[in-house]
């Protein structure tokens, strides 16, 4: 693997060229098919991951069937911590929905690159603490909002997770699907398409196709948050 697909992330920012070279000799790339499996809930792994290029979900089942959908990893996004700090089980299934290329890396080899690179502890500590502190806000969103408010919270939280800036305005490439928004919501795919529909009446978003434009986003934060 070349160290270039590296570069991009984020939590890699820091290192040298020869650095990254010793990263990707160590590391290995998969690419995966929309709807293929990357990580099935319980399952043991030594392993940190990030996404190079795609969209992956980040869900569990509950005892009744019903999917939980916590989050989306877009290009740069990480997972595996938990697995690669404590030890433990997979908490939830990590799915490809659409064409993935993962770049995943051995706990050991990990946590030794770690060490010889204080910097990127700093790196991966600010990653973990933004992912915590969306989390927070969502739960919030989910106990405290109507189903307008706990969606708008929800598309804020998906453009800060992997939107793009242009002028002012959020673009979110990729939508989920509205039953992905629903179980992330804890609502009917209903709901979704008509709290979507109130806000873009509203003014405060647009759909083109699969893309979704929030045309303020400091007017839609405020808002909203």
């Amino acid at each position: 693997m070349e160290n270039y697909a590296l570069k991009k992330i984020p939590l890699f920012s820091n290192l040298t060229d020869d650095q990254l070279d010793e990263i990707a000799r160590k590391g290995s790339v998969n690419t995966y098919k929309k709807y293929e499996m990357v990580l099935f809930c319980d399952q043991q792994e030594t392993k940190f991951f990030v996404v190079l290029q795609g969209l992956l979900k980040n869900s569990r089942y509950t005892e009744d069937g019903n999917e939980a959908v916590f989050t989306f990893f877009s290009d740069g996004d990480f997972f595996g911590e938990m697995c690669v700090f404590e030890n433990e089980v997979s908490e939830s299934n990590i799915i490809a929905i659409e064409h993935s290329q993962v770049f995943s890396i051995h706990r050991i080899d990990f946590l030794q690159m770690l060490n010889q690179h204080p910097q990127t502890n700093i790196n991966l500590l600010r990653e973990m603490t933004q992912k915590i502190r969306r989390r927070n806000a969502h739960i919030k969103s989910l106990t405290m909002q109507n189903a307008t408010g706990r969606v708008a919270n929800t598309i804020l939280r998906l453009a800060d997770d992997y939107g793009a800036f242009n002028l002012g305005k959020i673009e979110i490439q990729k939508l989920p699907t509205h039953r992905d928004i629903a179980n992330m919501v804890g609502t009917s795919r209903e709901t979704i398409s008509r709290a979507l529909k109130s806000l873009a009446r509203k003014g405060y978003i647009r759909r083109e196709g699969n893309k979704l434009v929030i045309c303020d986003y400091r007017e839609f934060r405020l808002s909203f948050s």
